[in-house]
C-alpha cells in the first residue's frame, strides 16, 4: 500500500512539474501568440538580405508580427529580374497604409535581420487584403566593401598624380630658379642700357604728362564728342533696328533668288560668255577696220580742208558782205516802207550796180561749190 502512494505522488509531481514547465515556456515563448487573430500582409523586395522566416516584425519601433513566407513573386522588375514576396503575420490592429515604408534591417551589427514598417500619413488609405506594400532596397555590406574598395583605388589614383605633380613642381622651380638666375645676369650685364632707358622713359612720360596738360580741354572735347557720337549711333541703330532687320532680309532674300535664277539659266549664261569670247575678236577686226576707216575719212577730209582754204575764207567773206548788204537794205525800207509799193527815183545805173553787187556773192559761191564737188 506504501508503494502505491509513493508511485501516485512521484506521477503527480512530474504531472504538475510538466503542467508548470508548459506555462513557463508558453508565457515565455510566442506560444500565446499563435493563439491572437492575425493579419496578413505582403511585402515585395528585391534583395531579402538573409531575412528569415520567423523573423520579427517591427511597426514603428514596436514588435507587432512575426514573417511567416518567404517565396519568390511571379512577375519580374523593371530590370527584369526576379523579386521576393514576403509574407508578415502582424497584429490586425496595426493600420499599414499603402504609402508605408518597408525595408529590411538588422539589430546593432551582430544581430539578425528583421522587417521594419513606417508608418504612413494619415490622408493615404489602409493596405487592404491581397495588395502589396514595395519595400526599399536594404543596405548590403558588400556594395560598402565595393565603395570602400573604389575609394582606396581613387585614394591610391590620387596619391601618384601629387607624387607626379610633386616631381614637376620641382622641376619647374628649378627651371624658374634657373631662369631667375638668367634674367639677374642679363640685368647686371645691361644695367646701364636698362637706366638708360628708364630716364628715357622717364622724360616720355613728362613730355605726355605735359602735353596732356596743355590739351587736356581739346582731349575732353573729343572724348565728349566720341561719346555724343556713340550715343547718337546707338540711339539710330535702336530707331531704326527694324528697318535694318528688313533691309538684311530683302538682301537676303535677293541673294536667294539671284542663286536661283543663276541655277535655273546656268546654260544659257554659259552660252552667252561663250558666244561673247567668239564674237569679241570679229568685234575688234570691225572696230579696228572702222577705226581706220575714219582716220581716212579724216585725212581726206583734212587735206579737202587745206587745199580749199582759201576759197572757204573768200566764201566766208562774201557771206559776210551778203549780210551787210541784207542790214542795208532791211534798214532802208524800214526809212521808207513806200519803195516796196512803187519804185525808187534812184538812177538805173545806180540800182544795176546794187544788184551786181548783191548777185556777185551768190555767182561767186556757186563757182566755189562747183570746183569743192568736182575735187
Amino acid at each position: 500500500m506504501e508503494y502505491k502512494s509513493s508511485e501516485y505522488k512521484a506521477g503527480m509531481f512530474i504531472f504538475l512539474s510538466l503542467i508548470v514547465l508548459s506555462v513557463f515556456i508558453f508565457m515565455l515563448g510566442d506560444v500565446k501568440d499563435r493563439f491572437k487573430p492575425k493579419k496578413n500582409i505582403s511585402v515585395v523586395f528585391n534583395f531579402t538580405v538573409g531575412l528569415e522566416i520567423g523573423a520579427p516584425v517591427r511597426y514603428a519601433g514596436l514588435d507587432v508580427g512575426r514573417v511567416s513566407e518567404i517565396d519568390l513573386d511571379n512577375s519580374l522588375n523593371e530590370e527584369g529580374t526576379d523579386r521576393v514576396i514576403v509574407l508578415a503575420e502582424i497584429n490586425p490592429s496595426i493600420k499599414v497604409r499603402q504609402d508605408s515604408i518597408a525595408s529590411i534591417k538588422t539589430s546593432g551589427l551582430m544581430g539578425g535581420p528583421y522587417l521594419e514598417i513606417r508608418p504612413g500619413s494619415s490622408s493615404s488609405p489602409v493596405l487592404q487584403a491581397g495588395e502589396q506594400l514595395m519595400g526599399q532596397e536594404p543596405f548590403q555590406f558588400t556594395e560598402m566593401g565595393d565603395m570602400v574598395e573604389e575609394v582606396v583605388i581613387q585614394v591610391r589614383k590620387f596619391t601618384q598624380m601629387a607624387d607626379t605633380l610633386i616631381h614637376d613642381s620641382r622641376e619647374t622651380l628649378q627651371s624658374f630658379k634657373t631662369s631667375l638666375d638668367n634674367v639677374n645676369g642679363i640685368l647686371i650685364e645691361n644695367r646701364q642700357e636698362i637706366r638708360g632707358n628708364l630716364v628715357n622713359l622717364s622724360r616720355v612720360t613728362g613730355e605726355l604728362h605735359k602735353v596732356f596738360e596743355g590739351n587736356g580741354d581739346n582731349i575732353g572735347q573729343t572724348l565728349e564728342n566720341i561719346h555724343s557720337f556713340t550715343q547718337k549711333a546707338d540711339r539710330l541703330m535702336t530707331e531704326k533696328e527694324p528697318d535694318l532687320i528688313k533691309i538684311i532680309d530683302q538682301t537676303e532674300n535677293l541673294t536667294e533668288e539671284l542663286e536661283s535664277l543663276l541655277k535655273e539659266n546656268r546654260t544659257g549664261i554659259t552660252e552667252l560668255v561663250h558666244s561673247m569670247k567668239e564674237e569679241t575678236g570679229s568685234i575688234a577686226k570691225n572696230i579696228n577696220s572702222a577705226s581706220n576707216s575714219l582716220d581716212a575719212t579724216l585725212h581726206q577730209s583734212s587735206a579737202i580742208l587745206v587745199e580749199n582754204r582759201r576759197n572757204i575764207l573768200e566764201l566766208i567773206q562774201n557771206l559776210n558782205e551778203s549780210s551787210r548788204n541784207l542790214k542795208t537794205i532791211t534798214a532802208d525800207l524800214k526809212r521808207n516802207p513806200w519803195k516796196l509799193i512803187r519804185k525808187s527815183p534812184e538812177e538805173p545805173g545806180e540800182s544795176e550796180n546794187e544788184f551786181n553787187i548783191g548777185a556777185q556773192p551768190s555767182k561767186v559761191r556757186m563757182q566755189r561749190l562747183d570746183k569743192l564737188s568736182k575735187n
